[in-house]
């Protein structure tokens, strides 16, 4: 579209595309979904996409011991970090 007013300027839509946002947690896999907005963009730029992530699982208790902190283990999957 010109700006008629003005032969020498020129005004153009432009793809847009905010930066990638969190979606929820980590997953067990080591999966973080990410968005972002898209406006104005060819068909293939992505609003969605997915990440690699370090998961790190909830403490569990291991055997009968009175305190908590002691004989715990936690899950930790780390894939092409």
């Amino acid at each position: 579209m010109s700006d008629e007013s003005d032969p020498t300027t020129k005004v153009e839509d432009c793809c847009y595309t905010s930066p990638w946002v969190d979606v929820g947690k980590c997953k067990t896999g080591g999966v973080q979904n990410q968005k972002r907005t898209v406006v104005n963009c060819r068909a293939s730029t992505r609003p969605t996409q997915q990440v690699d992530c370090c998961f790190i699982g909830d403490w569990e208790a291991k055997g009968n011991v009175p305190s908590p902190y002691e004989n715990t283990t936690s899950s930790l999957y780390i894939e092409n970090l």
